[in-house]
């Protein structure tokens, strides 16, 4: 025997899965909607029709504020994390010149490799998984944060000159094979 309910709208009794739960309690059985969904359906477009300027300045501070939100995040974690080939020439570069030249030479040389927060970009790495999305693209739809943290720990920050290099040296295109010919 499966429950029913009575719509409050429509007054006709229906199975009490042709109503959607009610959104604080979803896991519970029987905290359902008054209304079943066609019901419901034609109320929300009312509403909306009835609202559309106050329902789109809503969507609207709610994009800006998540944008803001997801901006910020990244600006912290460029700060956080510096390009990773960059950061293994720094410390050649270092080695390389420690007891040649003054320290204070090495720092103003190693400041200027410094990634630029403008220069970086995420590298996807396949061993980290599957890439869904570009992070590029998520930020551009505003997509939740969590989703766009859940794939930046599938990549490695590295500026876009390394990241280009990388690119073609996994692509081996007529580049890579022109750039061992030249360098040989």
């Amino acid at each position: 025997m499966t429950k029913t309910i009575v719509c409050s709208h429509c007054k006709t009794s229906k199975p009490i899965t042709a109503c959607n739960k009610k959104r604080a309690n979803r896991g519970l059985l029987g905290n359902t909607q008054p209304y079943c969904r066609p019901c419901q359906r034609e109320r929300q477009r009312a509403y909306y029709r009835k609202n559309t300027r106050a329902q789109l300045e809503r969507m609207y501070k709610n994009r800006r504020r998540r944008k803001k939100e997801i901006h910020e995040f990244l600006a912290n974690y460029f700060k956080k994390n510096t390009c990773v080939d960059c950061a293994k020439k720094k410390l050649r570069i270092k080695k390389l010149l420690q007891g040649k030249v003054p320290n204070s030479t090495i720092n103003q040389v190693t400041k200027l490799m410094d990634s630029d927060i403008r220069n970086l970009t995420f590298d996807h790495l396949h061993t980290r998984g599957d890439k869904e999305h570009t992070i590029a693209d998520m930020i551009r739809d505003i997509q939740p944060l969590h989703k766009i943290k859940k794939e930046i720990q599938k990549c490695v920050v590295r500026c876009h000159n390394c990241h280009d290099i990388i690119t073609v040296k996994r692509s081996r295109n007529w580049r890579y094979h022109a750039y061992r010919q030249l360098t040989k």
